[in-house]
């Protein structure tokens, strides 16, 4: 199945998501996923979106099963992301994991102990602004995701995101000699 499947399956499947999220990197064919890119790849989508609006927000972020609970300075979020539908898809150049997602907002309360929690990352997340409904965001560990959110109008945001997708593979890709032997044609 390839992205424009996938994501014309998602189309039909809008009512049951709220959003999308889209991960880049390379499977090694199990459930491990690695998301960690290099630094060029990272400066090169950096670059391709610096037009568009973006911030950065530190937190500290911990998880437990679905549950995650997001500390920033002046507020926390709290809520679990049930995967509704995932995909991983093969490219020669990289691999995308694609996710529908239902997210719910649950209370702090509801999130379990310090001895349960699974992980705790301070993270550092820069996050463009591409559209209203779609952001890129690149993260401490390097890796770049988009997340959009479904609406009635998912065929519209989805086209996008597709474009977008496209473009980011093609940015991965390129090799430092690649993009040399490409300068000089």
């Amino acid at each position: 199945m390839d992205i424009d499947t996938y994501l014309d399956f998602i189309l039909k499947k809008y009512k049951l998501i709220q959003s999308v999220t889209i991960y880049f990197g390379k499977s090694n064919g199990s459930s491990l996923f690695n998301g960690k890119l290099t630094k060029e790849q990272i400066e090169r989508v950096v670059s391709h979106f610096i037009s568009c609006s973006r911030k950065i927000e530190n937190y500290k972020k911990i998880t437990h099963n679905m549950n995650v609970l997001k500390i920033f300075a002046d507020k926390t979020e709290c809520y679990r992301i049930m995967a509704k539908y995932t995909k991983t898809i093969v490219l020669p150049e990289i691999d995308i994991i694609i996710i529908g997602n239902k997210k719910e907002k649950i209370n702090e309360i509801e999130f379990p102990s310090i001895k349960q929690y699974h992980q705790t990352i301070n993270c550092s997340d820069i996050i463009f602004t591409i559209d209203p409904k779609i952001i890129l965001i690149i993260n401490t560990e390097n890796n770049i995701q988009i997340d959009c959110i479904i609406d009635d109008y998912a065929d519209t945001t989805l086209q996008n995101v597709k474009n977008i997708i496209y473009n980011i593979k093609d940015l991965l890709a390129i090799t430092k000699n690649n993009a040399l032997a490409t300068s000089f044609t």
